[in-house]
């Protein structure tokens, strides 16, 4: 059933992809169906269901010790394998370019700088060929909110801004993605204001999430940052991709004294570093203990930012790292 479905994406027949990925599904829910039927799912403008699927194929292929690359490709690498050279890569076709956008955005959501370089090189090149100005912007965006994580804060705004710019003069209604990302930037460089001005009337975007938080910590307001993080969870899960969202609601818990409520969502992220089988969640995890433990004095929290320390560094998260100094 999934070649089938392979078969009927590749002809744009969408509902019958769709039909024939979910009649796999039953069979022990291989990643293979998972990961088509999202690429259905974002082609029928479906992008949370989209994201879902993608990230319970990224735990599947993990779960088996492989990461999943574009289906264009069919076939697998194992996690410490670089993506395909352009050089030998074949021409771009629309599945095959949406497979490494939505692998770009898995790194950006979880925050993976090291796998998300090696992807974007792939990607940009992609992008060069087709010659798609949409593509272009969407890969730009992503990149931006990775370097911006990776602490290259000039690229970063380099990438929003261009990726800006190109929505503008093709599909202005999907701005907002690198918007958003435009102000989370902003917020991490202590720029307030200018971030408060870039989120206005763009706080539907999912990603808005982080800036928004961190802006209502910022100026003290910790009720409306936690009631916001908590009900994005709530809509959106505790997978891998929303990690990141679980380690600041952490840190907001935190500022409310709150303390078992925050080693309650550090056990959370834990459990899903076990379940993923990602390492870099465990950086997450011992990063927000850490920060548990400094606040209510508790001994174990130099272990635990130690702990982090190690997985943040080879990340390439300078940012995270430098917060554990």
């Amino acid at each position: 059933m999934v070649a089938a479905g392979r078969t009927a994406l590749e002809e744009g027949r969408w509902d019958d992809a769709g039909a024939a990925f979910e009649a796999a599904l039953p069979e022990g829910e291989p990643p293979e169906a998972l990961d088509g039927l999202a690429e259905v799912r974002y082609w029928q403008g479906d992008y949370a269901s989209a994201i879902d699927l993608r990230e319970r194929a990224y735990a599947g292929f993990r779960a088996r010790g492989e990461t999943a690359i574009p289906r264009c490709s069919q076939r697998t690498i194992s996690p410490s394998t670089t993506p395909p050279s352009t050089a030998t890569s074949p021409p771009p076709v629309a599945g095959c370019s949406a497979g490494r956008r939505k692998m770009l955005l898995a790194c950006e959501m979880a925050l993976d700088v090291r796998r998300a370089e090696q992807w974007t090189a792939v990607a940009n090149s992609l992008v060069r060929r087709s010659n798609v100005a949409w593509a272009s912007a969407i890969c730009r965006m992503y990149h931006g909110g990775i370097l911006t994580a990776a602490g290259r804060w000039a690229e970063a705004e380099d990438e929003l801004r261009t990726s800006a710019r190109i929505y503008d003069g093709c599909y202005r209604a999907l701005r907002s993605g690198a918007v958003v990302r435009l102000a989370d930037l902003r917020v991490r460089q202590g720029r307030l204001e200018e971030a408060e001005q870039l989120l206005a009337g763009h706080e539907h975007d999912s990603y808005a999430v982080r800036p928004l938080a961190r802006l209502h910590l910022a100026h003290g307001h910790v009720e409306l940052a936690a009631t916001l993080l908590r009900r994005h969870i709530s809509q959106h899960g505790e997978g891998v991709l929303q990690a990141p969202v679980l380690a600041l609601l952490v840190e907001v818990e935190v500022a409310a004294g709150r303390f078992e409520e925050a080693r309650t969502l550090c056990a959370r992220l834990v459990t899903i570093a076990e379940i993923t089988l990602v390492p870099l969640l465990r950086a997450f995890a011992g990063f927000a203990a850490g920060r548990v433990g400094a606040s209510s004095e508790d001994a174990g929290a130099v272990g635990h930012f130690e702990a982090a320390l190690a997985g943040f560094g080879p990340a390439g998260l300078p940012l995270e790292e430098a917060h554990e100094t």
